[in-house]
C-alpha cells in the first residue's frame, strides 16, 4: 500500500516515509490501516475502538485521540487525518 510518500508493506508489517523506516507499535499500524481503508468516510471513536481494540462495551477514553496524535507526530504531512464528528483520513 503506498500514499504519496509513505509505503507500507502490509504483509512484513513495515512502514517507510521518503525510504526511511517509521517504527510504529502494532496499534498504530492497524488504526493506520484501517483508516486508510476507510479514507474518505468519517470513523467514529467507538467504530475505531471496536475495530482497532476490540472494545465494544460503551467507555469513556482518549486511547483513539491518543494514538491519533502519535500518528500524526510519526508521520507528519505524509498522512492527513482530520476530526469532525469522528476521523477522516484523506483519499490518496
Amino acid at each position: 500500500m503506498s500514499n504519496s510518500n509513505l509505503q507500507i508493506d502490509v504483509t512484513a508489517r513495515q512502514v517507510s516515509q521518503n525510504g526511511k523506516a517509521v517504527y510504529l507499535t502494532q496499534t498504530e499500524l492497524a488504526l493506520l490501516l484501517y483508516l486508510l481503508d476507510n479514507a474518505g468516510r468519517i470513523t467514529t471513536r467507538p467504530e475505531l475502538l471496536a475495530q482497532v481494540w476490540g472494545i465494544t462495551a460503551p467507555i469513556h477514553t482518549r486511547t483513539v485521540d491518543m494514538h491519533i496524535a502519535k500518528l500524526r507526530h510519526k508521520l507528519g504531512a505524509q498522512i492527513e487525518i482530520t476530526m469532525r464528528k469522528g476521523y477522516v483520513t484523506k483519499k490518496a
